[in-house]
């Protein structure tokens, strides 16, 4: 594998981080964190965190100033909060808005301040969800926002051209940090509707973006479900 520089909104997430594992013995990679670094990564030279809040403008504006150029952007960072349907209304306009913004406006913000920093022949990833074709997820403004970014996929494949290629990943229900302590039924109902009869895992999502970043192929604008067969 050729060295390259990875940027990775959203580092400390479970598919950041499992990520940051698989690349960091021959990449250069650059991650973001929101309160905490990863601590089993400090004082790598391969390794540099940033700290980023999505809900700071100052924050997002001074990714202007990062220095170094990119050939893999990945934004797998997201913010949301588990509404059952059944109390859809816990679910104001207030953190609507705030869903939305952290999820999607933020997501198109950091691409606009970070694109004179992409190498040619460059890869963006944005991380997706099953939730934006079925609207199943923590909420319906998370679902919204998911579905946003595949638009902001094809909308970015069109304008980048072939400098950069454009994909998106939606991965199914997955266990992660903020999933772990959701209802044992919750997991089995969604393992029952899937052809795999299993979850998607982290480390999956994460040897998917290396592939499809690390290989020449005719691959742009597309939405690639990494569900296990849901139906």
């Amino acid at each position: 594998m050729i060295s390259r520089n990875y940027f990775i909104i959203g580092g400390s997430s479970s598919i950041g981080e499992s990520l940051i594992k698989k690349l960091k013995n021959l990449n250069k990679v650059s991650y973001t964190y929101n309160k905490n670094k990863i601590k089993e990564f400090a004082g790598s030279q391969n390794i540099t965190s940033i700290k980023l809040n999505l809900n700071s403008k100052k924050d997002i504006s001074n990714l202007k100033k990062y220095k170094k150029k990119i050939d893999v952007l990945i934004l797998c960072a997201a913010q949301t909060k588990f509404i059952n349907e059944k109390n859809f209304k816990q679910l104001t306009p207030k953190l609507f808005e705030k869903i939305i913004n952290g999820n999607l406006s933020t997501s198109y913000e950091i691409v606009y301040n970070l694109l004179g920093k992409l190498n040619k022949d460059s890869h963006l990833i944005f991380v997706s969800s099953i939730a934006a074709k079925n609207s199943i997820g923590s909420n319906v403004a998370y679902s919204c926002s998911k579905a946003g970014l595949n638009i902001l996929t094809k909308f970015f494949s069109r304008v980048l051209g072939k400098h950069t290629i454009v994909n998106a990943i939606a991965p199914g229900l997955m266990k992660t940090n903020f999933t772990k302590n959701f209802d044992k039924n919750y997991f089995n109902n969604y393992r029952r509707k899937s052809a795999t009869k299993v979850l998607t895992r982290p480390e999956q999502v994460a040897d998917l973006i290396i592939n499809i970043s690390s290989k020449k192929m005719n691959l742009n604008g597309q939405v690639i479900y990494l569900d296990g067969g849901i139906y």
